[in-house]
């Protein structure tokens, strides 16, 4: 995925501009201060945003974004809102399967109504999609995992290097998050990407 002159703005603020950077398969966690422009960078980037002038080159097809709010309808069950997520996603998944992934999130009540669940467990619902091998050519997490514990974060560090060395590119913004010391981390704040 090759960003080409990518630049946004809004109205007289020049949130970012020329930014060209390559992604290839890695990690990349995206630093900076608040009010940087990271979260506006990460929605033009999945096309929930426009950029205003730029391209995003090879961004490929099957996109999964996180954002900091959980994923799921009140009135249905954890396990019925990741049915309905696997639905959306065109994803057939084995019983057996999805209950070893439930029980990698520590998922302890998966019938429990969704309105019911603590704000870390009902983000586990979008987690779980996490683990879908060999599906996803990018994955966004905006603030996603900034309410689990530990075990949970840990966890899904491991599940997201798993999906990197598939090849999928994968960009976390969390302010708390300590890189890996792994040739597939990367730190990166929006002025690496600048045209030099």
């Amino acid at each position: 995925m090759k960003l080409v002159n990518c630049k946004k703005e809004y109205k007289d603020k020049v949130i970012f501009d020329n930014l060209y950077y390559e992604f290839s398969g890695g990690i990349w966690h995206l630093t900076g201060a608040n009010g940087t422009g990271k979260s506006v960078f990460c929605r033009c980037l999945l096309g929930l945003e426009d950029f205003n002038s730029g391209e995003v080159v090879d961004k490929g097809n099957n996109i999964l974004y996180l954002p900091d709010t959980a994923l799921g309808e009140d009135w249905l069950s954890m396990s019925e809102n990741i049915d309905l997520l696997l639905y959306y996603y065109n994803i057939s998944m084995e019983s057996d399967e999805k209950t070893v992934i439930m029980e990698k999130l520590k998922i302890t009540e998966p019938n429990k109504n969704f309105n019911l669940l603590s704000v870390g467990t009902a983000m586990k619902v979008g987690m779980f999609l996490l683990f879908i091998k060999n599906k996803w050519d990018l994955i966004v997490l905006d603030e996603a995992s900034s309410h689990l514990d530990i075990d949970i974060k840990n966890t899904i560090l491991n599940e997201l290097e798993n999906r990197a060395g598939e090849g999928c590119n994968v960009i976390i913004v969390e302010h708390d998050l300590k890189t890996r010391d792994s040739d597939i981390w990367k730190k990166l704040e929006l002025e690496d990407m600048y045209e030099k």
